[in-house]
């Protein structure tokens, strides 16, 4: 993989897709943002992968919230000077056509 020197922001950050795909980029050389609205289980995920990788950083929010994205995007870009790659692994249900969907959630 071609990951060394890119950043990388991870929604739903303290799942199992997430924690693999975070320690395929760390293992690469990519730096990561771990995005979720669950604290206990973002620091689970860190616990459980490299709690002591510098290039490895968690945000807490909702991915429902543009306020909450735009917060973890703009970390990403003052920490790591960029996002290069976004992964969206926070599932959220809806039963509405993605055209009708309000951004406020």
């Amino acid at each position: 993989m071609r990951l060394k020197d890119k950043a990388a922001l991870i929604t739903g950050g303290g799942g199992d897709i997430a924690r693999g795909v975070t320690q395929k980029f760390l293992a690469n050389g990519a730096s990561v943002i771990l995005f979720d609205c669950d604290k206990l289980l973002l620091k689970e995920a860190v616990r459980e992968m490299a709690a002591d990788d510098p290039q490895l950083r968690i945000v807490v929010g909702d991915v429902r919230r543009l306020e909450d994205l735009e917060h973890a995007a703009g970390i990403c870009e003052r920490e790591c000077g960029k996002v290069d790659i976004l992964v969206t692994c926070a599932g959220v249900a809806t039963h509405q056509p993605i055209d009708e969907l309000p951004l406020e959630g």
